[in-house]
């Protein structure tokens, strides 16, 4: 089966952006007087608001979660957006997939705002064909395996609506196969799933990328 398309992360994978969410979150906690080692925080992020949250602090209610989440959002904004930078030769990557005939799709539990400046920083807009934000899931469902899955989904739908050749390369129930670019490993590392018919359980294969 041809690989039709390659799904991208984005904080940790295609930009520097891990250590400053970090800091927005100690921000947060410090507000109410909690205190976590940088690395436990590092460990967490990837994960939304409702997973990452309850993680640290289980006995914290919906709506604190909530307000955690809008706040680390609007401190990771204000502070800390405009200084990250993409990794060396990420745009690079992006483009020698998409030169290799494969769909770019970038999957995120970023907010659209942040998706769109990341795109603009990595002079992108011409290179991605299809994103996902956590704008576009019921809940950030954010870790890795997840967000995979949901991803799948929300672009899925989105091709359904628009261009008829994408739709078919990013379907999960299909059968075919994709490739995932995932934040916890190298940019030039994929892993390789293959559809079983179940949203949580493919078969993984990790192979070097022919693109990296």
């Amino acid at each position: 089966m041809a690989i039709k398309a390659v799904l991208f992360d984005i904080d940790g994978t295609l930009v520097d952006s891990n250590d400053y969410h970090v800091e927005a979150w100690q921000a947060v906690f410090d507000q109410i007087g909690a205190t976590f080692d940088d690395q436990v925080v590092h460990d967490q992020i990837g994960k939304g608001t409702d997973m990452l949250v309850p993680t640290l602090l289980p006995d914290t209610d919906e709506a604190e979660q909530e307000r955690m989440g809008e706040e680390h959002g609007r401190i990771f904004k204000s502070k800390y957006l405009e200084q990250v930078m993409p990794f060396a030769a990420a745009r690079d990557l992006l483009a020698k997939v998409k030169k290799s005939g494969r769909q770019v799709v970038l999957a995120s539990s970023a907010s659209s705002e942040e998706l769109e400046h990341y795109i603009r920083l990595m002079d992108a807009g011409e290179i991605v064909g299809v994103s996902t934000t956590s704008d576009d899931v019921e809940r950030d469902q954010a870790c890795p395996r997840h967000l995979f899955h949901r991803s799948q989904e929300a672009v899925a739908a989105r091709c359904q609506r628009g261009d008829r050749r994408r739709g078919h390369a990013v379907r999960h129930r299909s059968g075919r196969q994709v490739r995932h670019c995932n934040r916890r490993r190298p940019i030039g590392q994929v892993q390789r799933r293959y559809s079983t018919g179940c949203r949580r359980c493919s078969a993984v294969r990790r192979r070097r990328c022919p693109a990296g």
